[in-house]
């Protein structure tokens, strides 16, 4: 028998499978739906499966951690309750259907995103006061470059070779992100680079985002936390003087004479203080929202190739850890119980 026969169910069974759904299929109808996203109008034949459907489509991809959009096909095909919960009637949607329809997904999941967010702060599940940030190196898919053989072709080509003191050099992309602390640790702003890109410059535009969710919700940042590789000129001035907010780092030490050897002076003497070293403790919780991203939805190494499918595929994995934050907190359940969703 076909996949795509096994959607040709007697009504009974289809009935009895609804009645029996799955958290994730629950978190589709009660999550996914209920953020109502509306088709853009645009020009030419309309869409033959919907946006909303095609995005529940890849959250299975991620939440079950297929490796390719082929077996995200034959997955669906193989489970009709997931299928049902997905918005499917009858037919799949082909793989050359859903690899089309994937270079597109950027913009709707990011309104998705910010849709939940939303509710997350509504409902004070999340705090914006303190706020934390870094980057972390995620590895390409298959076979690197070596650096001393340019001529060998990675299956990458567009990874680049970066730099971290944990993991050494690593052939893949950055993941920029900045995210709440406790008592809930969820992705707030982020961004996806080669894996050659610093830290500090792709600051800004993230903070950018998290103030302006901050202000439509008519909250206040207190504070960004992040470490010695963001210590700047730049970005002092725009946290502090701009947006009076501030931005706690170690500051270096050393004993060479700097152009901002006063203002230096007194930010270490402040970050020595209790109540800052208290403070700055709670930065590790980003470090803890890394972690768990890459071992729930395996993106350490990546399943795709690409920057522009790295980032989509990204841009879905914080929409699943979001969505799945809300459906916990909406049914009672610990907010970070998120394997279970899927095991």
């Amino acid at each position: 028998m076909s996949f795509k026969t096994q959607f040709y169910l007697e009504s009974e069974v289809v009935l009895a499978i609804i009645s029996k759904k799955g958290h994730l299929a629950k978190l589709f109808l009660g999550v996914i739906d209920a953020l109502r996203y509306s088709e853009p109008k645009r020009v030419g034949r309309p869409y033959l499966y919907t946006t909303q459907v095609i995005v529940k489509l890849f959250l299975v991809m991620v939440y079950y951690r297929l490796s390719s959009v082929r077996s995200l096909e034959r997955f669906v095909c193989l489970n009709p309750e997931l299928a049902q919960s997905c918005g499917l009637n009858y037919h799949v949607p082909s793989y050359r259907t859903l690899t089309r329809r994937f270079k597109r997904l950027d913009e709707p999941v990011l309104v998705l995103v910010k849709r939940i967010l939303v509710k997350l702060v509504s409902k004070r599940i999340i705090r914006l006061a303190i706020l934390a940030t870094d980057g972390s190196l995620l590895k390409a898919k298959g076979k690197e470059q070596p650096k001393k053989r340019p001529d060998i072709i990675p299956a990458d080509k567009e990874a680049k070779w970066g730099y971290s003191l944990t993991r050494g050099w690593v052939w893949g992309y950055k993941l920029h992100l900045i995210s709440t602390v406790k008592p809930c640790i969820v992705p707030l702003s982020w961004l996806i680079t080669t894996a050659n890109f610093q830290e500090s410059p792709e600051f800004i535009g993230l903070a950018k985002t998290a103030v302006e969710l901050a202000k439509s919700k008519l909250k206040k940042i207190k504070a960004f936390l992040g470490d010695s590789a963001y210590e700047g000129k730049e970005i002092y001035q725009w946290s502090k003087k701009e947006q009076k907010i501030a931005f706690i780092c170690p500051i270096k030490d050393g004993k060479v004479k700097h152009p901002r050897a006063k203002e230096r002076k007194m930010r270490l003497k402040l970050f020595k203080t209790k109540r800052i070293k208290r403070l700055f403790k709670r930065r590790a919780d980003i470090e803890r929202l890394f972690s768990q991203l890459k071992e729930l939805f395996l993106i350490d190494p990546l399943p795709v190739i690409g920057l522009r499918k790295v980032s989509t595929y990204v841009n879905l994995t914080c929409l699943a850890y979001l969505a799945a934050v809300y459906y916990n907190y909406s049914n009672g359940r610990g907010l970070r119980q998120i394997k279970s969703i899927v095991a």
